[in-house]
């Protein structure tokens, strides 16, 4: 496990420039005379200072980045030959059972990234994971990730570095102290290029890729160190908030809530119930036992108006006992 991890409550976008050509190229698929090699795309754009604007100020931004700020054309390693760019997943985890996120049930709501260029506009794909095996970074054949949910993002055609924000339509809930892992899918470039936004600056976890249909070889998980690329740290974020919890003091009361005890009957059982909860109240996350009134939802605690509730159905029975359609022949 890491011990540092960069995580800001703000941050704003810096110096950002957009470039959009008027009509994307035609795609066509590789043909069997294409050639695929392992290398950087030819770039002469210069790197541009840029920062991840928070989906929600409220929320928090976790990065693995030393440096969050740079994007560096030509730092990325990829897959591709004199025709275009095969699909590529680029990944990378985050530990939350470290700093400011430890202990917490979260809600992921965006996932920030960036490309130092791309040919074709097109969507790009991000995939939630919980690690399952407790250590960072994706076996090669993804065997221990647990697919949690999924996000898209449009990228637009560009000659110059951009950031991409992905937003959750439903924010992806995540246990608390979970080890998390992000893929995010570049589409094929067929003809053309796309190269994810990195830098040089150094990361906390490592960055992963491969290629969807196994070009170049790299079919399974490997990090760009084994490519002879130790330098790239793939820019990449994920914003969390502090999950929301249902309260279930909002939900209706059950039927027959009066049976305090639930043993079928409503009689001193359910009275003496609610006075061992005498006076508790719901903090939100729990209804208090004894909580029956008023209809239909209760008022989250527990007080003189559940006692006279139970007075009130006294004897009822609730059907806790016997079994229906049985009798008895005498």
């Amino acid at each position: 496990m890491f011990t540092r991890r960069t995580i800001c409550s703000s941050i704003a976008a810096i110096g950002m420039f957009v470039g959009l050509a008027e009509t994307a190229p035609f795609a066509q698929r590789p043909n069997k005379r294409t050639t695929m090699s392992i290398g950087t795309p030819n770039n002469d754009a210069s790197s541009r200072g840029m920062a991840f604007a928070l989906c929600n100020p409220a929320n928090q931004l976790v990065s693995e980045n030393l440096d969050t700020f740079t994007i560096t054309p030509g730092n990325s390693v990829s897959c591709f030959g004199g025709t275009g760019t095969p699909e590529h997943s680029y990944g990378r985890s985050h530990d939350l059972s470290l700093g400011a996120t430890a202990g917490q049930a979260l809600d992921i709501t965006c996932v920030h990234f960036a490309l130092s260029q791309n040919s074709l506009a097109g969507n790009a794909t991000v995939k939630i994971y919980l690690d399952q095996d407790g250590t960072a970074g994706p076996l090669a054949d993804g065997s221990d990730l647990w697919l949690l949910g999924t996000l898209s993002a449009a990228i637009p055609t560009t000659a110059v570095p951009v950031t991409i924000t992905a937003t959750a339509t439903t924010p992806i809930a995540v246990p608390a102290d979970s080890l998390v892992f992000v893929e995010i899918v570049i589409p094929q470039s067929f003809p053309g290029t796309h190269e994810i936004g990195s830098n040089a600056g150094g990361e906390l976890s490592p960055s992963w890729l491969k290629t969807t249909t196994g070009e170049c070889g790299i079919g399974s998980w490997v990090n760009p160190s084994a490519l002879g690329f130790p330098s790239m740290a793939i820019l990449e974020a994920i914003e969390v908030g502090t999950a929301i919890i249902p309260d279930p003091c909002n939900d209706p009361l059950p039927a027959c809530s009066s049976d305090v005890d639930g043993d079928g009957l409503v009689a001193v059982s359910d009275v003496l119930a609610i006075i061992g909860s005498w006076g508790m109240c719901g903090d939100g996350t729990f209804r208090p036992a004894g909580d029956i009134a008023p209809l239909p939802n209760g008022d989250c605690c527990v007080d003189v108006a559940d006692i006279l509730a139970v007075i009130g159905d006294w004897g009822v029975d609730c059907g806790g006992g016997g079994v229906t359609g049985l009798s008895i022949n005498e």
